[in-house]
């Protein structure tokens, strides 16, 4: 059977476990060629790195300033080697249930069921937690064919974590801003409202 990223050579680093496993399992189902290795003459490059890249407060200064470094490379190499036909983009997860972050949540990286329910307490999209198949599904759109025109792009799969979602909000329960009246009753009108002098 023929799928989506048949055809393709894909470079996968840190396959061993967690998200580069999930990666590089679900490439090879789909027919691509999976290459563990440092080097490879390519078509696409795919980085990792992490919504702590894009916000602040998601971990300490130089795990910030290495993922943003992430970020800030993706789109120089991508303007370097746009002349070879090679795309280079980067996928940026939220708090995906890996047995590192078992580790770090539940402290036991074998305990991924326990860990399952405490991530559900910490997720934005209420009932969905994010796991490692959902950024191999996401490395897998940018490698084929379907993202042939994208490049220099940070995806980020997080459940909308980075729009300033709450974490576990109730269905019909409102946002953080649903209460604040006064930024929107100024609606329509131009210019800065003035106080009228007493």
């Amino acid at each position: 059977m023929t799928g989506r990223v048949s055809g393709q050579v894909v470079v996968v680093t840190g396959a061993a476990s967690g998200l580069g496993e999930a990666t590089a399992r679900l490439m090879h189902a789909e027919g691509a060629t999976v290459v563990l290795t440092d080097t490879a003459a390519l078509r696409v490059i795919l980085s990792t790195t992490s919504i702590g890249g894009l916000q602040g407060g998601l971990g300490p200064h130089i795990y910030g300033a290495a993922k943003g470094a992430v970020v800030a490379l993706t789109k120089n190499v991508a303007g370097e080697l746009g002349a070879w036909s090679i795309r280079v983009n980067a996928i940026a997860p939220g708090k995906i249930l890996t047995p590192m972050n078992a580790a770090n949540v539940v402290g036991d990286p074998e305990a991924m069921d326990e860990a399952r329910e405490a991530f559900m307490t910490r997720t934005p999209l209420r009932g969905r937690i994010g796991v490692a198949d959902d950024i191999a599904h996401a490395a897998r759109w940018l490698a084929s064919d379907d993202a042939g025109f994208v490049s220099g792009h940070t995806l980020v799969v997080d459940g909308g974590l980075t729009t300033g979602s709450r974490e576990n909000v109730a269905p019909g329960e409102h946002g953080r801003w649903a209460s604040r009246r006064d930024l929107v009753r100024e609606a329509g009108r131009s210019g800065i409202p003035v106080a009228a002098d007493g």
